[in-house]
């Protein structure tokens, strides 16, 4: 795909920033974030008026909407304030941005309670917290669009803006030294963002529409990522003990939400960056 105007939203965030970077090198790009950012446009998502406006300005042929209220325990705290960001927003871009453009929504593993996987893109959505409730309702609305693609993905790993990313925190807690139990319970797929970010593209050179499933087949609870870590950077871990029951938590969490993603495999994109080696590109920027 090249020469196409491209609106992306949360550009300034760990997916967008990915996606910001690869789209950009053959298309014209406008990355919104909230707040002000050299590279990029702030906008309010939450206020249709803006987006109305950005539309109108950027006449866009593709938008890609990766911005969300992520973190689910805070989203369960904060309902209406994960709505106005996670849900409304799509009903603004479903009303306003004109056919034939083409609206991609980023969507999560969250939208199943977990009890029955691996999960095809067929399967019923279930969800068991706020965060995922509201990635159902905004994939709902996207489903009305004609012209539309629904990506869902797993935990994203790799070099994260924030300091509280995944991998960052697992990687603060080896190097403390002090013990701690860590969740080896859940089952989870962590995937590369810049994978995510690739398969989204693909999606577009293919001009896909539906929705599709995307993820690392390597299955691994929180501890297991732990060791994985410590193993690839050549550090000790006997102080990390796995935690064999949940803690209590505001949000709940599904089990083994796994991806079944044999649809964007026979699409023809098949690559995934294994665990350790994310681990080994990214630890240049842990901290």
């Amino acid at each position: 795909m090249k020469n196409t105007r491209i609106l992306l939203t949360g550009a300034s965030g760990f997916l967008g920033g990915e996606l910001f970077n690869l789209l950009s090198t053959t298309n014209e790009v406008t990355g919104i974030c909230h707040r002000p950012d050299a590279r990029f446009r702030a906008v309010d998502l939450r206020e249709p008026a803006q987006i109305k406006k950005l539309l109108d300005d950027v006449q866009p042929d593709v938008v890609i909407h990766s911005a969300a209220y992520r973190k689910p325990d805070e989203c369960e705290q904060h309902p209406e304030a994960c709505r106005r960001l996670n849900v409304q927003p799509l009903e603004t871009f479903r009303n306003c941005f004109p056919m034939p453009g083409k609206l991609v929504f980023v969507s999560t593993d969250y939208v199943f309670d977990g009890r029955n996987p691996p999960y095809t893109e067929d399967d019923p959505c279930c969800a068991v917290n706020v965060y995922g409730q509201s990635k159902v309702d905004a994939e709902t609305i996207v489903r009305q669009r004609k012209n539309s693609v629904i990506v869902r993905v797993p935990l994203l790993v790799g070099t994260e803006p924030e300091e509280d990313g995944h991998l960052s925190a697992l990687y603060r807690q080896i190097k403390s030294g002090e013990e701690c139990q860590i969740d080896h319970c859940g089952i989870r797929h962590p995937t590369w963002a810049c994978d995510a970010a690739r398969a989204i593209a693909f999606l577009l050179e293919k001009d896909a529409t539906g929705i599709f499933h995307y993820c690392n087949p390597e299955t691994l609870t929180k501890y297991e990522m732990a060791v994985s870590v410590a193993n690839t950077l050549g550090l000790p871990h006997d102080h990390i003990k796995p935690l064999l029951k949940p803690l209590p938590i505001t949000a709940p969490r599904p089990v083994d939400s796994s991806l079944d993603c044999t649809k964007i495999n026979e699409l023809g994109f098949t690559h995934t960056m294994p665990f350790a080696e994310v681990v080994r590109l990214c630890a240049p920027d842990f901290r």
